[in-house]
């Protein structure tokens, strides 16, 4: 989603911008700003694609503001509106990345123009062709690889790696001070689509660190490596020194936030692949990226990413472990242990039972007592670290016979055991599916009751995002995919609802109606009724009057 802000300390020109804005090119997120400003404050919230601005404002004007804005956002498009033609205004603007300097006389048709060109520029960034071309090319690359291999090392917890890090750094062309923090990201493709065959999964993930690279550069230094067939990892380090005034980690970590979103969004619009990415909360050493990124890999693993697609989250890593024999298992596989942890935690039942009868085949062939004890034990660490993280415990407590989890003697052979494992899994996931759906309705209720006593106030994705805690393009998406309907349709709809109510009461002008219910000018209140009813509101009112 573009997200687009209006910038003027004339209110009537920003409401009435915006409102044109909002009817004309309904797939835009506008906001307003009256000031400079509030315009930076709004920019410490959300990112920003498109900002049409004032030149000259008092305080800071639009040039002033055009500065501030690139350093955080680098990729941000400006258009600037003037009272006046000034050639040397518009020779800095253009200096400094201004997409177009209109008159505040030209039409609407002009600037939408405008913006239309400034979508198009953003758009044209990511061009699916040259991400492709650009993988093709890394591919090809040596360097690549030798740093692949140097942060592997460093995530498996190779202490070689850390002796003359800074030489290393240097001989591998990296841009990083080993000396400075650095924050890490992990990123997962959800699923593969059908139309990518498992053959170009590399060329993809390729792309997806072509894309997120392209969009970081600027503001932050940046080296991401594949992980496995659906991980990616993100080294990512503030650009200015700890000497430098401007090293502001957290501006960094908020243009940090913001561009990971557009990253979601251009991989699934370009690549039609959905990934989910979990930030650290902020910036540590180098030497302590094993243990860090241990946290993170269990993290994604877990209840935060149940069933969810394209999450983006920024959260705490350091909540506790795993068991202590999580890890080391004897008698399973590490790799399916964490395969059946993802099944459980995304609540993929079949997934999960695949799973199982690849872990327990051999056990099940097998006469060998000491065998069948070591895979149940290397299972039940998975189902206790799904259990100590659920909060219904009341309604586990009374389905599940816990005692028998921990106590393979109390099963009278492998088989008996092997079907209270999966009858427990059975009943683990219909509880997780019951929970998914409560907190699903949950989330809407808040929507709407917020909608509802704030109609008049901010409704923006980010304001919303704000209140329920959820990424603002992934709320957009949740909204729809739970309800089957966009937010903005909700919130037109209650929008309407109310103004009804309002002009059958009869006690308000138009202009308090108008104001209730969120619209920034009558004009636009009017135009909005007369689409839904066919009717003005006087008419509406006048018609409900002879009742």
């Amino acid at each position: 989603m573009i997200r687009l802000l209006i910038v003027d300390n004339e209110s009537d020109i920003v409401d009435s911008l915006v409102e044109m804005a909002k009817e004309e090119r309904p797939e835009l997120e506008v906001y307003k700003a009256y000031s400079a400003t509030d315009a930076l404050k709004e920019l410490l919230r959300t990112k920003i694609d498109i900002v049409l601005s004032d030149i000259q404002m008092p305080g800071m004007s639009g040039l002033e503001l055009q500065e501030r804005v690139i350093k955080q956002w680098p990729h941000c498009k400006f258009i600037f509106l003037s009272g006046f033609r000034d050639f040397s205004y518009v020779q800095k603007a253009m200096q400094q990345g201004g997409v177009e300097y209109l008159l505040k006389t030209d039409s609407d048709k002009k600037i939408l123009t405008a913006i239309d060109r400034a979508i198009k520029e953003l758009r044209e960034q990511f061009e699916t062709t040259d991400l492709i071309r650009q993988a093709k090319a890394r591919v090809q690359e040596t360097l690549p690889l030798l740093q692949n291999d140097f942060f592997k090392e460093l995530l498996h917890g190779n202490p070689r790696m850390y002796r003359q890090m800074s030489e290393q750094m240097k001989n591998l062309n990296l841009p990083f001070d080993s000396g400075e923090k650095m924050i890490m990201v992990l990123g997962r493709v959800d699923s593969w689509p059908q139309h990518i065959p498992a053959i170009d999964w590399p060329l993809m993930m390729f792309a997806i660190r072509n894309i997120a690279e392209e969009c970081l550069s600027g503001a932050v230094q940046t080296i991401s490596i594949p992980y496995d067939e659906n991980r990616l990892v993100w080294f990512i380090q503030n650009r200015f020194s700890k000497n430098e005034e401007n090293n502001d980690w957290d501006q960094t970590m908020r243009f940090i936030i913001g561009t990971l979103d557009n990253v979601q969004e251009s991989c699934y619009q370009l690549l039609k692949i959905k990934i989910s990415l979990l930030v650290e909360p902020e910036p540590a050493d180098w030497p302590s990226i094993h243990d860090r990124f241990g946290k993170l890999y269990r993290l994604m693993n877990r209840n935060v990413w149940m069933g969810g697609e394209m999450r983006l989250l920024q959260v705490p890593i350091d909540d506790g472990s795993l068991p202590a024999n999580f890890d080391r298992v004897t008698g399973v596989p590490l790799y399916q242990i964490e395969r059946l942890s993802r099944a459980m935690e995304a609540g993929k039942h079949h997934e999960f039972v695949k799973v199982m009868h690849e872990i327990t085949e051999h056990a099940s062939a097998s006469n060998d007592p000491l065998t069948h004890i070591s895979v149940y034990y290397g299972l039940v660490p998975v189902f206790l670290h799904y259990l100590s993280h659920r909060k219904n415990q009341k309604e586990w407590d009374s389905r599940i016979d816990i005692g028998k989890l921990t106590r393979f003697d109390l099963h009278v052979s492998w088989m008996d055991a092997f079907h209270y494992l999966m009858n427990l899994s059975e009943t683990l996931f219909a509880i997780h599916s019951n929970d998914q759906q409560n907190a699903e309705q949950e989330t809407i209720g808040k929507i709407h009751e917020y909608v509802t006593h704030h109609l008049d106030e901010d409704l923006s994705l980010t304001r919303l995002g704000e209140v329920t805690g959820y990424n603002p393009s992934y709320l957009s998406r949740f909204y729809r995919q739970t309800t089957g309907r966009g937010l903005s349709e909700y919130i037109s709809e209650v929008r309407l609802n109310r103004a009804k109510e309002l002009l059958a009461a009869n006690k308000l002008k138009m202009s308090e109606i108008s104001a209730r219910i969120g619209f920034a000018s009558d004009h636009y209140f009017y135009r909005f009724f007369k689409k839904e009813t066919a009717l003005t509101p006087q008419e509406y009112r006048d018609l409900h009057m002879q009742e």
